[in-house]
């Protein structure tokens, strides 16, 4: 890991920043002046771009296994680093459990002892699955969970873990994102937007589930780095041992696919349709309030899905 001189700006260490989420929040945290420092298992993407190359420091290492040395000058962790989804989560639930529960307990811990100053843990609004109910509830952060997936589970015993060790010189932070879209150097495909655009340009249909009656918290990418920057800036006495739900709005997914299916024949002319089938996949339903957020720390949402739709055609299919 190459070393800059003193630090003259505040230095925000992202594991994961080779990530969707994380490249993002690299581009965001540099025009706003933080000094940048990297850990993740696998190097910056390709496209990532030369200015940013040039102006982090970059560790390529495992979150279960860091050096002392990595907590060195900085002030502040956003924590992205972990199995994403319920599907590798169920595929391999030990993993998950070492990787999204004990190393991110481990690490804040390792951090708290080094000097580190606020700990912002990459949570999910997945733990308020509530399942195909007539009318699910809109959940705050006092709602009772029910996480179900494997997935959910490690997010929240991360959470409980990580409150029990803040104290008025170490801030816990966490925020329950929603599911993400939108366009990244490090794109996924497998997220409820991004895969409906997908599906449309590449076989002319958008997939349905459940005759999309699930609801879904959506996040816009460029929302999600501003929350995480705010997470950074807010005084301590605001934000320490909260959690916050972080959404651009809730959404049916069928309501999801007919923005995507307008959206895509409207600035591109490109034609899809929407077809409902069935499925033997575990429905999720949920929806959330981010009102929290809006209060303590002025988060806002910026990006439609209709403008996150125009972005990742325009760099993805070059239409």
């Amino acid at each position: 890991m190459k070393r800059s001189k003193k630090p003259t700006r505040k230095k925000v260490l992202v594991t994961g920043g080779s990530g969707y989420v994380g490249s993002v929040l690299l581009e965001n945290l540099y025009k706003r002046g933080f000094a940048i420092r990297v850990l993740d298992i696998v190097p910056l993407q390709a496209n990532t771009s030369p200015i940013l190359k040039k102006n982090i420091e970059f560790a390529l290492g495992d979150i279960r296994r860091v050096s002392t040395d990595i907590f060195d000058d900085v002030e502040c962790i956003i924590h992205l680093a972990g199995i994403s989804d319920e599907v590798s989560a169920n595929n391999n639930p030990e993993l998950t459990r070492e990787v999204n529960t004990i190393a991110t307990i481990n690490l804040a811990k390792r951090a708290k002892k080094a000097g580190v100053k606020r700990f912002i843990f990459a949570s999910s609004s997945s733990i308020y699955d509530q399942g195909m109910k007539k009318e699910n509830e809109i959940s705050n952060e006092e709602s009772y969970v029910t996480p179900s997936g494997h997935y959910s589970t490690s997010k929240r015993k991360g959470e409980l873990g990580l409150l029990k060790i803040l104290d008025k010189d170490f801030s816990i932070v966490i925020l329950r994102k929603g599911t993400v879209f939108g366009h990244s150097a490090k794109m996924r495909w497998d997220l409820v937007v991004n895969a409906m655009i997908k599906s449309a340009i590449t076989q002319g249909k958008i997939r349905v589930f459940c005759e999309g009656l699930q609801w879904r918290p959506l996040l816009a990418i460029d929302d999600a780095a501003q929350a995480y920057i705010l997470s950074i800036l807010a005084p301590a006495k605001k934000v320490s041992g909260q959690i916050f739900n972080i959404a651009t709005d809730n959404f049916l997914i069928k309501d999801i696919a007919t923005i995507v299916q307008k959206s895509l024949n409207k600035y591109f002319d490109i034609p899809s349709n929407i077809v409902f089938e069935n499925s033997d996949r575990i429905a999720r339903s949920y929806r959330v309030s981010s009102k929290r957020a809006k209060e303590l720390f002025n988060f806002d949402t910026v990006t439609s899905i209709e403008k996150a739709v125009k972005k990742i055609v325009r760099e993805e299919f070059k239409k």
